[in-house]
């Protein structure tokens, strides 16, 4: 059986920013979900986007990212006004 990958060093639910120009898009919209959504549970987030609180963790820890089609019940969940404000900008 092979060991899981590890993507990240974790303390708790915060992940530790990596740095340099390594940072993929999924990370970087890991990190901005996280900031957004904060300390709320992570069932809540799958709830308010149709999804398992598997899947909005997943989502958060930057295993996987969301498909587009669910950008705009994400950015309603946390509170912006539009999808593209999901972009992560660094």
């Amino acid at each position: 059986m092979n060991a899981p990958t590890i993507l990240a060093p974790t303390v708790g639910r915060k992940r530790i920013k990596p740095t340099g120009k390594a940072r993929t898009v999924r990370e970087r919209f890991s990190h901005r979900l996280s900031d957004l959504w904060g300390d709320r549970p992570i069932a809540e987030l799958g709830d308010k986007c149709g999804v398992t609180a598997d899947a909005a963790s997943k989502w958060l820890s930057g295993i996987t990212m969301p498909d587009v089609e669910k950008w705009p019940a994400i950015a309603k969940a946390c509170g912006l006004k539009s999808a593209k404000e999901l972009i992560p900008f660094d």
